[in-house]
């Protein structure tokens, strides 16, 4: 399974990385772990960079609380 980290790029952005030779996943995100609905779950629309060995998501960060995962296709 991937790990997928994230590291804070700028003021208003954050990076969510995971190895690049790990293919076949969609990043995903939610707001709440409260809601059991699998549907709460939506796509990351960010586009997906390949930089030293990894796939890269650079996103807005926000000002809650955000969860995120990789899921397999």
């Amino acid at each position: 399974m991937p790990t997928l980290a994230v590291s804070q790029t700028g003021t208003n952005t954050v990076m969510l990385s995971w190895p690049e030779s790990i293919t076949g996943f969609a990043l995903q995100a939610k707001a709440t772990l409260s809601d059991p609905n699998p549907a709460a779950w939506v796509p990351v629309t960010a586009p997906i960079a390949q930089v030293n060995g990894l796939n890269q998501a650079v996103i807005p960060a926000t000002t809650g609380t955000q969860f995120y995962r990789l899921i397999l296709n």
